[in-house]
């Protein structure tokens, strides 16, 4: 039986994916510890067929203000430890969770192979080029199937709601939640984010996917104000809701095109917005 390894088990779509595996009768091997190190690598990889790799240094807008190189040397290593493991040990498959932050600064609708073309919206500078490299970097593999995949904005049961770490979705949940009064939000609001359910991302990573890039989307956005609506009213409250016009910019809209996934995989997401919101308010106010 083929030996599947999960890097990031403990992470947000790492163990959803774990679980989804488990599921499906798949037992996913898992390593404990941060990889810091070649010996780590390779540890994880040995005997080995597929490599998820899930594993990585995340945060929202207010990390990426207050320290912007935090998520680019972690990244980097983690991605060229693993790579060279996988060659090393004769990996053949790696299923790489990758990012929409290297897309360049345009709401226009961003096919795959825009990715490394253009300029990078300013907060998503470091992130961003360090996604382009770690892509560029499996492509200097050319011995590894490597498959991207590049979520927009992932969200659902098991996200980070630490206030201070989180991004936007499970921040506003766990604001309604506690029915904060009132709620502050960074900007005016108009933010839009094309948020695709947990679920969803963990139906395409579990496909046999080509080598290459694919984006994974919603197609069903909403402005960040929008989002708190669709949250307060299935709460039933309606707090007071503040601007907070000094907090970081971040991009304002952003639409990614799926059709190659369609096309290709078969995949498509089933939870719209709406949906996904109310069951992720549902599910987190039930702990």
């Amino acid at each position: 039986m083929a030996k599947i390894a999960v890097a990031g088990h403990r992470g947000f779509i790492g163990s959803s994916l774990v679980r989804a595996l488990n599921k499906s009768g798949i037992t996913a091997e898992t390593i404990e510890g941060k990889i810091q190190s070649q010996e780590t690598a390779d540890s994880l990889v040995e005997g080995c067929n597929t490599l998820y790799i899930c594993a990585g240094v995340t945060g929202g807008s207010g990390l990426l203000a207050s320290d912007p190189l935090s998520l680019v040397t972690p990244n980097l290593l983690i991605h060229a430890y693993l790579f060279k493991a996988c060659k090393k040990m004769g990996v053949r498959k790696v299923i790489c969770l990758s990012s929409t932050t290297g897309y360049p600064d345009s709401d226009a609708m961003m096919l795959e192979d825009d990715y490394f073309e253009g300029e990078l919206h300013g907060a998503y500078f470091n992130p961003g080029h360090t996604r382009r490299f770690i892509e560029r970097l499996g492509q200097m593999y050319p011995e590894l199937h490597i498959t991207f995949f590049r979520p927009s904005v992932v969200y659902g049961p098991g996200d980070d709601y630490d206030l201070e770490t989180s991004h936007v979705i499970p921040a506003l949940v766990r604001k309604v939640v506690e029915r904060q009064d009132p709620i502050t939000l960074w900007g005016n609001g108009e933010n839009w984010r094309d948020a695709v359910y947990i679920d969803d991302v963990i139906r395409a990573l579990m496909i046999d996917a080509p080598a290459g890039a694919f984006n994974l989307a919603s197609g069903d956005g909403m402005t960040v104000i929008q989002i708190l609506e669709t949250l307060r009213i299935h709460a039933g409250y309606h707090p007071d809701v503040k601007y907070d016009l000094s907090k970081p910019s971040m991009l304002k809209k952003r639409v990614l095109n799926i059709e190659k996934a369609k096309n290709v995989l078969g995949w498509e997401p089933v939870v719209d917005m709406r949906t996904g919101l109310r069951r992720t308010l549902d599910l987190y106010a039930s702990q």
